[in-house]
């Protein structure tokens, strides 16, 4: 596999990771018609370890997870709490394991494969910080394409589209902190308030032109955070030092 160019090791390392975790897990774990949480368990518990010995067979790409300062961990544990007080006050306490559960599972899953792995891999070979997270900020876009199997061909562009934005955006954080916890933090936050504001599905209601709009405007919020965060400071990005890719 080490003579294959170094995009197509990555290439088959997508495809193959959509193939045997997203179908072949995906599918097998249905049929043991576990209840929802449970099946989510095992199901991204699997798609993580697939996702790791891909990693090791293919791609030998090291994940990085320097420690975050105590005030960061500090800042979001008081933001979890809020949100956790303001579900239980809505009457929503239900929702809060399952909120747990999913944001933990995908931030796990989703933060190692594509920023952990594909995003690292781009700004290694590109030299180009904005090209490898627009690139995988679209292809964390188009994994929400297996959504059709289940829903709508309007929900699941909109998730598409607001995916590909927050892409980005968690790309950015691991650039800048150099530490998958970051964007592993966020992203389990934004799904977490999803489930806990919609729902299990994590899916809001509406017309399709409101959500629209509504994800138009989510996006663009994600890359001008994006922008602040590579560009506002004049400290060194972290994942360029650690990956010697400047």
């Amino acid at each position: 596999m080490d003579k294959l160019s170094w995009y197509w090791r990555l290439t088959l390392f997508f495809i193959l990771e959509l193939l045997l975790g997203e179908v072949v897990i995906g599918y097998g774990t249905r049929l043991l018609h576990l209840a929802y949480v449970p099946h989510l368990l095992v199901y991204k518990g699997l798609e993580l370890v697939v996702i790791l010995l891909l990693n090791w067979w293919l791609i030998h790409q090291k994940l990085h997870f320097l420690n975050l300062k105590w005030r960061t961990w500090t800042w979001l544990l008081i933001l979890w709490i809020v949100v956790g007080v303001v579900t239980v006050r809505f009457g929503h306490a239900s929702r809060i394991p399952t909120g747990l559960v999913v944001g933990i599972v995908a931030a796990a899953t989703e933060e190692c494969m594509f920023r952990g792995v594909i995003f690292t891999q781009l700004l290694k070979h590109w030299r180009n910080a904005w090209a490898a997270m627009l690139t995988s900020g679209l292809l964390f876009g188009a994994l929400h394409l297996i959504n059709l199997t289940h829903q709508s061909a309007g929900i699941t562009a909109i998730q598409i589209l607001q995916a590909a934005g927050m892409g980005v955006m968690l790309a950015a954080m691991y650039l800048r902190s150099g530490s998958l916890l970051v964007p592993m933090a966020f992203h389990f936050s934004l799904d977490y308030f999803a489930v806990a504001i919609h729902g299990m599905s994590g899916t809001p209601t509406g017309s399709f032109q409101i959500l629209l709009y509504g994800s138009l405007f989510w996006v663009m919020v994600y890359l001008a955070i994006a922008v602040i965060i590579v560009h506002g400071s004049r400290k060194p990005l972290k994942l360029f030092d650690l990956e010697g890719s400047r």
